[in-house]
């Protein structure tokens, strides 16, 4: 899943429905970088396999019963797309901080 270039490393990520085709989910994985200690995407809310990683996008109530969308690094929104897109911006924050491209697929 990773693809060497000659300016940096470009880490594939890739964004799917959730189990079953579940159009109410997204499901974000990628290979996780050689440069990215697997314990810090454990501290954002992925789940780890392996060499990969996983979060899936769902709707879940707060503490006080109002819905909404859970995402990595805390994300919490009112929609799916809000969720996912707020998500993926964090994400690649998060690889551009370690000098590494993130390519959506």
């Amino acid at each position: 899943m990773l693809q060497q270039t000659t300016s940096d490393t470009v880490i594939k990520v890739y964004v799917r429905l959730g189990a079953g085709e579940n159009t109410a989910e997204r499901d974000i994985s990628f290979r996780i970088p050689e440069q990215v200690d697997a314990l810090e995407l454990l501290d954002e809310g992925f789940a780890i396999d392996g060499r990969n990683a996983l979060i899936t996008i769902s709707q879940e109530l707060d503490r006080v019963g109002i819905p909404g969308y859970m995402g990595a690094f805390d994300v919490r929104e009112t929609t799916l797309a809000k969720a996912l897109a707020q998500t993926q911006r964090q994400l690649a924050e998060f690889f551009k901080e370690r000098g590494l491209t993130v390519q959506f697929v």
